[in-house]
């Protein structure tokens, strides 16, 4: 008999870039997980800007013999086979993203980035107070020392900006799936992309975490569906085969409730 399963996975412009699986014959209910979407996206967007200096310096690789974590330094990491996740954002971050330092901010430079990219494209502004500006490209009018939002009717004066950067928007995607079919999949766009994240302890931890939140939701889910079927069980004398032939709709009127099984 095979077993079934969840997968968890995040992928950078269509390739796989972590994947995580887990035990699906334990839960009755189907799934619904849009109530974590929004958190999943924040943390995960949050851990994949993290700057390299801010990360931890091993990769985490599994469990040896004796049950103790293994792990590798990411300069050795990257010299390795298991490296080429990191290879490949590296080389395909550049060719989507470009910057623009301080030192070279003026109008020909802007304008002629922006010449480049098509209107996918968050220009994405980072003040020297630390602070960070999103504009786009259709908004986005340049003067000559400063930029604006025609929309919102705001300026940033050239010598307030630390770099600009030039970011595609929709870069990202986080799926889940029972066996190899989509439970749901949300696209979401990293700011000030750290490459370096996708390999780091910190970005394995998140993965972790995240599954760990969505097994909890569907166990959670499934035991207000079993409490819910042995009400209509004991409520209407209907016995477990009567009730596997209900349908969601007809399982909801006989509660007399607004209750969702999805």
């Amino acid at each position: 008999m095979n077993k079934n399963y969840f997968k968890f996975s995040i992928s950078y412009r269509g390739k796989v870039v972590s994947e995580r699986i887990f035990d699906a014959d334990y839960y009755n209910t189907q799934v619904n997980i849009k109530d974590l979407v929004p958190e999943i996206r924040k943390v995960l967007q949050k851990v994949l800007s993290i700057p390299t200096q801010r990360l931890s310096n091993e990769y985490y690789v599994g469990l040896n013999k004796n049950n103790k974590p293994v792990t590798i330094k990411i300069d050795d990491l990257k010299d390795q086979k298991l490296g080429h996740r990191f290879q490949y954002l590296k080389e395909k971050h550049k060719t989507t993203t470009s910057s623009i330092k301080d030192r070279n901010i003026n109008k020909e430079t802007i304008e002629n980035n922006l010449s480049k990219i098509n209107d996918k494209y968050m220009i994405v502004v980072s003040l020297k107070d630390n602070s960070t500006e999103l504009f786009y490209k259709t908004n986005l009018q340049v003067l000559e020392d400063s930029v604006k939002d025609v929309k919102a009717k705001s300026s940033i004066p050239f010598s307030s900006i630390r770099q600009i950067e030039f970011v595609e928007e929709l870069q990202f995607d986080f799926s889940l799936y029972l066996n190899e079919n989509y439970i749901i999949q949300r696209k979401f766009t990293v700011f000030n992309f750290n490459p370096d994240s996708i390999l780091s302890e910190e970005f394995i931890k998140i993965n972790t975490d995240i599954c760990n939140v969505i097994k909890r939701h569907i166990k959670e889910a499934d035991i207000k569906m079993q409490y819910a079927d042995y009400d209509i069980m004991t409520k209407h004398e209907m016995s477990f085969n009567d009730l596997k032939a209900l349908s969601q709709e007809e399982k909801k009127k006989l509660l007399k409730m607004e209750y969702s099984y999805n």
